[in-house]
């Protein structure tokens, strides 16, 4: 996702973030998650999708804080 970003194809590398995540998730990855919630939200913020982005950084703020982020 972070190659498909770099390469100008945001929505693309928004898929792959979220498939990434509902991966993560599934597998009770906690630190996983957040990583793939802030990248999530450095996508939206390229897009200018501000109300997106907080969502995921608040998100990722939250699931790093949980006992399965360690």
């Amino acid at each position: 996702a972070r190659v498909l970003l770099e390469r100008g194809a945001a929505d693309e590398a928004r898929g792959e973030a979220e498939r990434a995540l509902a991966a993560a998730t599934s597998a009770s990855d906690g630190a996983k998650a957040g990583e793939c919630r802030r990248l999530i939200a450095r996508i939206c913020l390229d897009d200018g999708d501000l109300v997106r982005m907080r969502r995921a950084l608040d998100t990722a703020r939250e699931a790093s804080a949980s006992p399965d982020a360690a």
